[in-house]
């Protein structure tokens, strides 16, 4: 999640009259976000837990659609409004910044492949107890 500021994903806008806003390729498709903290916690669960060692785990903080992110930045972030651009994989490619074309595949995987995209992300139920539980 932290993604969204130290990779410049966060809301930005044009002109200084413009609306704060996102943009990514993704409608109404969710995507799986997972902080630091998180991440942190999973390998901490891990190491408890020798059997998951050498085997793929879950870590996913929430799993959120673009507009819901974007309510999100508004509320935290104070923001009087930030609105979600929805636009094609083939216009996120072409903005031109370096990985573009990259980060537009990837969305494309996210969205194309929802649903086994976030169910690859859950942790089993062992592990989450490990990190606190799921609250």
């Amino acid at each position: 999640m932290e993604s969204f500021i130290h990779f410049g994903m966060g809301p930005s806008r044009q002109k200084d009259d413009d609306p704060f806003a996102i943009t990514f390729p993704m409608g109404n498709s969710k995507l799986a976000l997972v902080s630091l903290s998180d991440i942190g916690k999973m390998v901490c669960a891990c190491f408890q837990d020798p059997a998951t060692i050498g085997t793929t785990q879950g870590a996913m903080s929430d799993a959120l659609t673009c507009k819901d992110i974007a309510n999100l930045f508004a509320k935290y972030c104070n923001f009087p409004d930030v609105t979600y651009n929805d636009v094609p994989t083939e216009v996120y490619a072409s903005f031109g910044f370096p990985g573009a074309a990259e980060l537009a595949n990837m969305f494309r995987y996210y969205k194309e492949f929802e649903d086994q995209f976030i169910s690859s992300r859950e942790a089993n139920e062992t592990a989450l107890e490990k990190m606190g539980g799921t609250e």
